[in-house]
């Protein structure tokens, strides 16, 4: 398990690549999988304990709309 801080930001590329984990069977390397699997065990931290944080100014929330989707669908990534 990943040993989260009590409030986080987090890269957008996180939710990203979490997002990969609804189709495991076409990551060939196995570095990419662990990063994958990692990022998937952070947003699953987040959602327990909660402790993300938006910037006042929505640049990140802006970011995290451009990129995921707001519906909570398809990708472990798309829940925040």
């Amino acid at each position: 398990m990943v040993k989260m801080p009590n409030k986080c930001v987090i890269d957008t590329n996180v939710p990203l690549t979490a997002n990969e984990a609804t189709d495991t069977d076409g990551i060939i390397n196995l570095d990419f999988l662990n990063c994958v699997i990692n990022c998937v065990e952070v947003i699953e931290n987040i959602k327990q304990q909660g402790g993300l944080i938006l910037d006042a100014g929505d640049e990140i929330f802006t970011e995290y709309r451009h990129k995921l989707n707001l519906s909570g669908q398809p990708g472990v990534g798309d829940v925040l």
